[in-house]
């Protein structure tokens, strides 16, 4: 990097001689002043292309971290790139070579020093997470898509009805036009004396003019009569043929739905597998908060700063009929639950799926100051394919459902800005859950979103989605 540097100094002197001689005060070189250098020559290195391939695929990295770092920063999570830490998911291949340039992190990214991105080998989650993504952008597509296709055939329909309607009247002035041009036509001799009786030129011009009045009124019944049908059947052809488009716009709606869903559904098995294997610990996080309430201790300190209240999640319930009736967690033998139950989502259309999870979060919500918001919980959860009860929750863990917000409408004690509306927020929370934490609380989550006391942040969000 100290090469690259004198050689950007010696080539830019002659267009900035002032900011490079300060620069050059800096540098360990043997001339006094950068001027008196001579302009580098061209070098060629035996394994060129090797450096530049090595080169366009660490920019490749660079470009998903400052893609990254600019969503954060519109969405008001950051102010500046060096208050961010990038979480870097990397295969094989790109670990080896940020390893093998032995550089500062932070500098090649433009993240804070005290923030130097976090490598991981990477796994199927964000290849996953970009499919469930892009099956909400499809779905939505092909939706409208249906909708306009639907709107434009309404409106032909209607034109088509208002020209059918017309038409029984066009058809009657038509048929009336066409017999009084046959009644003149056969009264030829009338017509003919009723000119040549004219007593001077203008009673001759007037006879002439009244004839081609009766005439052209005649010929316009018949012309609207034609055109009206005319319109008919271009209205009819383009019914037809929006009618075959809306069958086949339906038919990528349901399969952009039928996407979608799957996607869903794969996230959701993969939490589930990760949750199975995290099982121990967050068994032994919920141990410690049902010591500390023993002990009792009522609190802990989130990583915002705010104070939350521990609680545990409740052991399952016997129906009568024997089954369990908290299908919130996983649970053996009766045993406290210790890790949310996956299954108890169930991924369908996306209306389904928002007005069933809409209500119930809605109930959640009641009283506080987010009630009325459970759609756009739902709605943002769908399209990010995360639990639709992890940002509510999270929200009465940090807040009390935003009663105490430590910024404007941030409900989650999340980043270091705030939001001008609860939907915006919402919105973009539960989209930062789907990106940057996973599909629903783990162990692995609580210890990213409040390290201080990671274990009773866990037992404390599990039960309250326990509770929607």
């Amino acid at each position: 990097f100290y090469d690259i540097l004198v050689t950007l100094v010696k080539l830019l002197t002659p267009i900035l001689p002032h900011t490079t001689e300060e620069v050059w005060e800096y540098m360990d070189e043997p001339e006094q002043f950068v001027q008196l250098t001579e302009i580098p020559e061209p070098r060629t290195y035996a394994n060129e292309e090797e450096l530049l391939n090595k080169w366009d695929d660490f920019m490749e990295i660079r470009s998903h971290v400052l893609k990254a770092l600019e969503e954060a920063r519109d969405a008001k999570l950051i102010g500046k790139s060096l208050e961010a830490q990038a979480d870097l998911y990397l295969t094989d291949s790109q670990k080896t070579l940020l390893d093998s340039m032995n550089a500062d992190a932070g500098l090649l990214f433009g993240v804070g020093t005290n923030a130097l991105p976090a490598t991981a080998q990477a796994d199927e989650a964000s290849d996953l997470q970009a499919k469930v993504e892009q099956t909400s952008k499809d779905y939505n597509a092909a939706t409208k898509h249906l909708q306009d296709v639907q709107a434009d055939i309404d409106a032909n329909q209607q034109k088509l009805d208002d020209l059918n309607a017309q038409m029984p009247e066009l058809k009657r002035e038509a048929a009336s036009s066409i017999n009084s041009s046959y009644k003149l036509s056969q009264s030829s001799n009338g017509l003919i004396d009723m000119l040549l009786s004219a007593e001077n030129f203008n009673d001759l011009v007037s006879a002439m003019n009244y004839l081609d009045i009766i005439a052209g009124k005649n010929y316009q019944a018949i012309d609207r009569l034609v055109e009206a049908r005319e319109q008919a059947q271009e209205t009819q052809d383009k019914l037809a043929a929006q009618k075959t488009e809306a069958q086949n716009a339906q038919a990528k709606a349901e399969d952009a739905m039928n996407d979608a869903i799957a996607a869903r559904k794969e996230a959701q098995q993969r939490a589930a597998k990760e949750l199975a294997a995290q099982q121990a610990e967050a068994q032994k996080a919920v141990e410690d908060a049902e010591k500390a309430e023993k002990d009792g201790q009522t609190t802990f300190k989130t990583e915002s700063g705010n104070t939350a209240t521990i609680s545990t999640p409740e052991a399952p319930q016997k129906s009568n009929d024997g089954a369990s009736s908290n299908g919130g967690s996983q649970k053996q033998d009766g045993a406290t639950p210790s890790t949310p139950n996956t299954g108890a989502v169930t991924w369908s259309a996306r209306d389904e799926f928002v007005k069933k999870w809409a209500s119930r979060i809605d109930a959640y919500l009641a009283g506080s100051p987010m009630a009325g918001h459970g759609k756009t919980f739902a709605e943002a959860a769908y399209d990010n394919g995360v639990d639709p009860r992890f940002s509510p929750a999270i929200a009465n863990v940090e807040s009390s459902k935003g009663l105490y917000c430590f910024k404007p409408h941030n409900a989650w004690g999340w980043g270091s800005s705030g939001w001008g509306d609860w939907d915006s927020a919402i919105r973009d929370h539960v989209a930062g859950l789907a990106s940057g934490y996973g599909y629903t609380v783990s162990v692995s989550v609580a210890k990213k979103y409040c390290p201080p006391n990671w274990q009773f942040w866990y037992s404390a969000v599990l039960s309250n989605m326990n509770s929607i």
